[in-house]
């Protein structure tokens, strides 16, 4: 009985380390924002990537979920041609919530990689201008 106890807790270990090696998650680093037109707009650093990628936007504490599908070949979400956010790509997209804390990830899928990059902000005016700012505490700040 012991020699199946050890065994199963071998086959456990053994997948969860399998499973980790596969899905590369958040190893490729953070998902940029910045404002531009008057709406925010995400970006990778990474400039390698093939194959399709899906965005997801989430408002923390709404169990609402934004999602964005596309590939790198037709619209490579770098710095010069970032992914707005608003019903352009997210069809189904609200708006911008002021003083509301956003939760972002970019997964890409590929047949040799798949794996994410994060992010999260928050929106605030300050003296009437949009401004990004980044939560603390799990929430955003007040100006």
């Amino acid at each position: 009985m012991h020699q199946k106890t050890i065994s199963l807790t071998f086959v456990f270990i053994l997948s969860a380390i399998l499973i980790y090696g596969c899905v590369e998650t958040g190893k490729n680093g953070e998902l940029h924002t910045k404002i531009k037109d008057d709406t925010v707009c995400l970006y990778i650093d990474n400039t390698n990537f093939k194959g399709d990628y899906t965005v997801y936007v989430q408002i923390v504490g709404n169990s609402k979920i934004y999602a964005y599908k596309n590939n790198y070949e037709s619209h490579y979400p770098n710095q010069n041609q970032c992914i707005m956010l608003d019903n352009s790509r997210f069809s189904d997209w609200d708006g911008l919530k002021f003083g509301e804390h956003y939760t972002i990830s970019l997964w890409s899928y590929h047949k040799e990689f798949y794996g994410d990059h994060r992010g999260s902000f928050c929106i605030i005016k300050d003296n009437g201008v949009l401004r990004l700012a980044k939560p603390k505490g799990g929430s955003c700040p007040t100006q």
